[in-house]
């Protein structure tokens, strides 16, 4: 039997030569999407207790922790739990979204309209300056008015 060892070590470094260099590893996570979820709902600093929360303590740390880094695969009920929270935080957003939109002008635009108005109302006046010296000028050029 030692012999058959020998020779199935044999045909095993004869399909795999030894490398001087390693091939390089591909950083490839194998949940790449389940940190960016877990950062877009909570904001930092994300302890260990927020973490737990988030998976409504139904998972050790390590497990949360193992598959941000993608070292294992979350379970499904997991990935449903964060697609449902994240679904209510973007309607969350949306709402708050119509809110901002619905209260009218920003401050900007109401600048504009102050400042609009106020050059309506400058020249209301100058014009109303105006009339009231044409008038004098009018009444001072009459027969019997002048001075």
């Amino acid at each position: 039997m030692a012999s058959l060892q020998t020779g199935e070590n044999r045909r095993d470094a004869r399909e795999h030569p030894t490398q001087k260099h390693r091939k390089p590893v591909t950083n490839h996570k194998l949940t790449a999407g389940i940190d960016t979820a877990i950062k877009s709902l909570l904001l930092p600093p994300m302890t260990q207790q927020k973490l737990l929360s988030l998976f409504d303590n139904r998972v050790p740390f390590s497990s949360i922790r193992a598959w941000r880094y993608g070292w294992s695969r979350p379970p499904i009920w997991a990935v449903e739990l964060l697609q449902a929270k994240l679904e209510a935080h973007v309607k969350e957003l949306y709402r708050a979204l119509a809110t901002v939109e619905s209260r009218g002008a920003g401050p900007g635009e109401r600048g504009t309209r102050h400042l609009a108005a106020w050059r309506e109302r400058k020249a209301r006046e100058r014009d109303e300056k105006e009339k009231a010296a044409r008038e004098r000028a009018t009444f001072n050029r009459e027969p019997g008015n002048e001075t």
